[in-house]
């Protein structure tokens, strides 16, 4: 997969710690207000490199997941 987009702060953390095991994370910075994105290390024996937005869930508007969609598609 290219990306991947978590929607909720629990449902994020749970992503994060249990479904790709990490211990830690590289942030890179917010991909909209209040939406930051990470990566996983280089070394992640599935999804190296794998761009991981988290998206909290009483953050943005109606448009917000999609306008996050379009930009990680370009």
């Amino acid at each position: 997969i290219g990306f991947l987009i978590s929607k909720g702060g629990i449902t994020s953390n749970d992503v994060l710690s249990t479904g790709l095991a990490l211990t830690g994370a590289r942030l890179l910075g917010q991909i909209l207000a209040g939406c930051s994105m990470v990566r996983t290390p280089a070394d992640h024996a599935l999804f190296p490199n794998l761009p991981v937005v988290l998206f909290p869930g009483n953050v943005g508007d109606s448009d917000a997941l999609a306008t996050i969609y379009r930009r990680l598609t370009r």
